[in-house]
């Protein structure tokens, strides 16, 4: 790290100003991106990082488990399972719900419908803010049944038609 930088900067009472800047610059790039990426943060972010978890990570530890007395075929079934219903979940969850919810609270809080504290003013976009990413994480809590639904209702079927199973299990071959 340069020192040099470091050492030209002036504080005068709690203004820090310049830290920031010197530091930022000294830092990885992709400790950066990280550092912006918790500043942009939403809902949409966390179903996708959850996603990754749970649609590729979590799959690849069903399939690889050592300490399971599972057929491997049952396990690849799960597995695949588990990822297409991250999936469902992604595509209802990111791009319907979420879309939906947004799209009516624009129109309630330009209307003014929620009260003063959540008016189109600077100083409440924090408000506002705070309450969409609430109401879109209970509309995506919402929908899980429905993800839940599908996912029971056509995942045996398509896993038989395309997928090389039968009564549980995967074919060989």
């Amino acid at each position: 790290m340069k020192t040099s930088a470091l050492n030209n900067i002036q504080f005068s009472g709690k203004n820090l100003s310049g830290i920031s800047k010197e530091i930022n610059d000294e830092m990885p790039r992709f400790v950066r991106y990280l550092a912006g990426y918790s500043n942009r943060m939403g809902e949409k972010q966390d179903i996708y990082i959850n996603a990754i978890g749970t649609g590729i990570i979590a799959p690849v530890f069903m399939v690889q488990n050592p300490f399971t007395d599972m057929d491997k075929r049952k396990r690849i079934y799960a597995a695949l399972r588990q990822t297409a219903m991250t999936l469902t979940g992604v595509v209802l969850q990111t791009l319907i719900t979420i879309p939906l919810v947004n799209k009516y609270l624009d129109k309630q809080i330009k209307k003014g419908a929620f009260g003063k504290k959540f008016t189109l003013k600077p100083e409440n976009m924090p408000n506002i803010k705070a309450f969409k990413r609430v109401t879109n994480l209970i509309a995506v809590m919402a929908v899980i049944p429905l993800t839940a639904t599908i996912m029971n209702k056509w995942y045996p079927y398509v896993m038989e038609k395309f997928g090389n199973r039968k009564n549980g299990e995967l074919k060989n071959g």
